[in-house]
């Protein structure tokens, strides 16, 4: 992909606002040189050909100014360049937070962060510091001006009176806060202009490719359901070596075809390929009807489990029910407060991982597509839901539609019609199971291979985000957290330092002038109390509602950017159901409410400029009229010509101010030695009022033993496991690792000391090397082995020598029940409570075991 997902979020949070923002200065720019040209009439009027000389001081700020601007457009685009990358690692990171948690390497990403945060930082010094020159030069601007006039009035013998004087200072008074604001226009102007750049950039990027694929939508469909001939596709542009290759594959109306082969072999990018996905080079492909699509990796809504489903489709009660049947789904909703109505956090969190996947199959199975796409759907399934989800789904529900199922799970091999054996991304073989298992060296060895085993792996800001708890990733929108890393810290850097400074700055000069009116006419404070009074009740008025509106509108913007990254995460699922209007529709949506307290604010903005425009020319009228009714000479026409212009000022001065203002103990360094677990009695629910996950779980699991723990999807597994690691809070009870509490100690001590492979693969941008040992803690030797032991030299064309770990205590939770078999313990949990722990032969024996239910089925 050539924008990351963390660009595409600052293209939607930064650059469009920025954009956005533009029309409202634009105006700013030929208002100013309007307001210009009647000033320069004016003064002409006063002081003649001494004109020229303000001209030139004018001119030559402009062009005093035009290198700064190049440099400040210069630092503006590297700025916004290396913000992509910050919020590209920071995104990645947020979304990654339970593998970094898992494995103590919170402080390594935000370290990696805090970096990239310190080169951006020495570029935002380069913006703010040619902003600061910018503003400078403009502020200067009428100190030039007027030495500039007047001293060229002295040369030519033009003669300075009181009226002539007060007429040009006046004049440029009124001036003074557009030329003084004219830098925020420059500022405006180059952040818009290369937001704009980025923006059209993005749009030009080469779109995908679908028209590759001839899809005919009809339900009358041909004899063929698919047929692809000779094709190769990519993942990569202008690749020499294509990810697949010749590919040749025909499926016939109602016929299932199972996918086979080693990890890595293309059967995930061949499912891609279909959905086109993946571009083209060569042949052909042809699709007859609609397609239903199941992912690898879960993708769920933010939503209710009914809306999860439905996919924007009608609810049909009846055919809803069966579905929910079909997908076991029934026993699980039952045990949720809210049935199919309970709202599932984002990416689906409140779930198992194979409720999560049974959920996609509803979805696929409500759609009544012709075609059904199924990457792996089982592989997050226990044996007995497999078996019961094959024979309800794929046997009975599924009987009379095209099917084609990725699967490592050769137990169901016998019921597919074909099966295609993949390696190296070829179609090696092709045909019936049991000709394949006859024909086939390679796909003996696989079957054999699944029988015996199964594959199983900003300070304050940052420190806040990767030392929160799971539960706050759990239940806060992953949009809403990055809007805080990405708008709102942009806010911070560009807006907030000038805005102190204008805040300052506005209400010394409203206050100075003020004072010069009072000194000059002490009655205008008669007037001027009252006036500051309402000032001030006007300020909190506008205050309360300004303040609201903005929250507001940070609100509905972190929901654009929620829903954004929602997208961006299924945008394989969403093109494949073909509900790209849907979403787009609902963006655009969430666009528009974004943009009422958007626009409102700025309309707020507005009255409080006209409301606080009115209490100065009261003010200044009170006092033009106090030295029209002063007796003759108590005062020199000069000094009142120095008090008006000033008061000319207040407004300006008081809308700014006003304006501005309406902004632990440790373990020994072998800890631990033995690894012996100890849990006792331990409660665990995810939220204060949310039912019991674990419901008092007491067992010992010795020292440099493996111990397997089963039980059906939903049944506590992967809680118990998260609560090892401290991802939960246990509401009682607690766990002891070699006689220590692990509630006393650190964090990262408890999450450094032990090792994980989470349930889903997470892979993060860099090299193989990073990500195996992304904190360079060991040395290339090590890293081989590790690689060799895991079965990855042929994909890396190198060789290892792999690495042993007898000696640890290893914590198995599994599925697939052979895997399970070679452990010294097995641990069986349902519905949160603990069934038996005893040795695999013992549960074996007995008639009423769980696991041997399990070994059964």
């Amino acid at each position: 992909m050539v924008h990351s997902g963390g660009e595409i979020m600052n293209y939607v949070t930064v650059d469009a606002y920025r954009i956005g923002e533009f029309p409202f200065w634009f105006h700013q720019i030929w208002t100013t040189g309007l307001q210009l040209l009647i000033a320069l009439a004016i003064v002409f009027h006063a002081v003649r050909l001494a004109t020229i000389a303000a001209v030139a001081a004018i001119i030559l700020t402009v062009l005093c100014s035009i290198p700064l601007a190049k440099l400040q457009h210069k630092f503006q685009t590297k700025l916004i360049g290396v913000q992509d990358g910050r919020l590209k690692d920071s995104s990645e990171a947020l979304v990654n937070m339970k593998i970094l948690k898992l494995y103590a390497w919170e402080n390594h990403f935000k370290n990696v962060i805090e970096n990239l945060r310190k080169v951006e930082y020495r570029w935002l010094s380069g913006v703010q510091l040619e902003k600061a020159y910018h503003s400078l030069l403009f502020w200067s601007t009428p100190f030039l001006v007027f030495s500039a006039t007047f001293g060229t009035c002295y040369f030519l013998g033009v003669p300075l009176h009181a009226n002539n004087v007060f007429t040009f200072i006046a004049t440029f008074r009124l001036l003074q806060d557009s030329i003084t604001s004219f830098p925020d226009v420059i500022g405006v102007f180059i952040q818009a202009k290369v937001a704009f750049a980025r923006i059209a950039k993005f749009l030009e990027a080469p779109e995908l490719q679908r028209a590759n694929i001839q899809q005919n939508c009809n339900r009358e469909r041909d004899s063929n359901s698919m047929s692809i001939k000779s094709a190769d596709f990519t993942w990569e542009d202008k690749s020499s070596n294509p990810s697949l290759r010749n590919i040749n594959l025909e499926l016939r109306a109602g016929e299932k075809v199972a996918i086979c082969g080693e990890v890595g072999s293309g059967k995930s990018t061949l499912v891609s390929a279909i959905l086109g996905e993946v571009p083209k080079i060569e042949g052909s492909i042809k699709i007859s009807g609609k397609i239903s699509y199941v992912s690898q990796i879960a993708w769920i809504q933010n939503g209710t489990i009914q809306e999860n489903i439905l996919f924007g489709s009608a609810m049909d009660s009846e055919r809803y029910g069966e579905i929910l049947e079909k997908c076991s789904l029934v026993k699980d909703l039952e045990l949720l407060p809210y049935g199919d109505l309970t709202e599932i956090g984002e990416r689906g969190v409140n779930l198992s991982g194979g409720q999560k996947q049974r959920v996609q199959l509803a979805r696929a199975l409500y759609q009544n597509a012709d075609i059904f796409l199924l990457d792996d759907p089982f592989s997050a399934l226990d044996a007995q839901t497999a078996t019961s989800l094959f024979n309800e789904y794929f046997l009975g529900a599924l009987s009379e539609k095209t099917v084609l199922l990725v699967t490592h799970q050769v137990d169901f091999l016998p019921a597919f019609d074909s099966v295609l054996l993949m390696s190296d991304g070829k179609i090696l073989q092709e045909g019936p199971y049991h000709g394949s298992v006859a024909s086939s060296k390679e796909f003996q060895d696989l079957v054999n291979a699944h029988k015996e085993t199964a594959e199983s792996l900003f300070t304050q800001l940052l420190n806040s985000l990767f030392h929160a708890p799971m539960s706050f990733y759990d239940s806060t929108p992953l949009g809403r957290i990055l809007s805080r890393v990405s708008s709102d810290l942009s806010t911070i850097d560009l807006d907030v330092p000038f805005g102190l400074i204008f805040t300052v700055s506005s209400t010394i000069n409203a206050c100075s002038s003020l004072l010069v009116l009072a000194v000059v006419t002490w009655q205008v404070l008669i007037v001027s109390i009252p006036m500051i009074f309402l000032s001030v009740r006007l300020q909190r008025y506008y205050f309360a509602s300004a303040k609201e509106l903005m929250r507001i509108n940070a609100t509905t913007k972190s929901s654009v950017a929620n829903h954004l990254a929602e997208s961006l995460a299924g945008a394989t699922t969403i093109r494949a159901f073909q509900k790209e209007d849907r979403f787009f529709s609902k963006s655009l949506d969430l666009i528009d409410t974004n943009a009422s307290p958007f626009f409102h604010s700025f309309a707020a903005n507005e009255w409080l400029i006209q409301w606080i425009e009115i209490v100065s020319a009261t003010v200044l009228s009170s006092a033009a009229l106090c030295m029209v009714l002063l007796p003759p000479r108590t005062f020199s026409s000069g000094f009142i010509g120095m008090a008006l212009s000033y008061g000319l000022s207040l407004n300006n001065s008081l809308v700014r101010s006003i304006q501005k203002q309406c902004e632990e103990s440790r373990p020994s360094t072998d800890w631990p030695a033995v690894g012996k677990v100890e849990v006792e009695d331990l409660q665990v629910r995810y939220r204060p009022n949310a039912p019991l996950v674990l419901c008092g779980i007491s067992c010992t699991f010795e020292g440099g033993h493996k111990i397997g723990i089963v039980g059906r999807t939903g049944s506590g597994k992967t809680t118990l496991t998260g609560a090892l690691f401290c991802l939960v809070e246990p509401a009682a009870g607690k766990i002891t690792v070699d006689v220590i509490d692990i509630s006393t100690i650190g964090l990262h001590d408890l999450k450094s000391r032990l090792g994980i492979i989470p349930q889903d693969p997470t892979l993060f941008n860099g090299t193989v090397r990073y990500n195996l040992d992304p904190l360079s803690q060991y040395c290339d030797q090590e890293t081989w082995e590790v690689i060799g032991k895991s079965q990855l030299q042929e994909a890396l064309q190198e060789k290892g020598k792999g690495l042993e770990s007898l000696d640890r205590s290893v914590i198995i939770v599994e599925h697939r029940i052979p895997t399970v078999m070679d452990c010294n313990m097995v641990l069986a949990i349902s519905d949160g409570r603990l069934v038996e722990y005893d040795t695999p032969t013992t549960l074996m024996k007995r008639e009423d075991s769980l696991f041997g239910q399990l070994v059964k089925e």
